[in-house]
């Protein structure tokens, strides 16, 4: 139930949507910020991270790295950007961005 000023707004009826009906989040688009941890160095661990997905911000200044990188990614699906990113790291968080 979604409220606003004590009156119900919106009360989803799960049970009855059909699995067609739902969205895979996993499947949208977003840009992601990310929080990854590396036991590369952060040239390679920024090379390794923008060779994967093109179009990358990194976030983490050099003289702030300390093992873990945080960047933020063009447009993209969770499932492209999990699969693109699984040999630069550990994934240690992951924000989806409405652009």
């Amino acid at each position: 139930i979604f409220s606003h000023k004590n009156t119900d707004v919106f009360t989803p009826d799960w049970e009855r949507a059909s699995a067609d009906q739902i969205a895979d989040t996993a499947s949208l688009p977003y840009a992601f910020m990310v929080r990854m941890e590396t036991s590369a160095s952060y040239d390679a661990a920024c090379s390794a991270v923008k060779a994967a997905v093109p179009g990358t911000e990194i976030l983490t200044a050099g003289e702030d790295f300390s093992g873990k990188l945080a960047f933020l990614t063009p447009v993209t699906t969770e499932k492209t950007l999990k699969a693109s990113l699984s040999d630069c790291g550990t994934m240690v968080s992951m924000i989806r961005v409405l652009a």
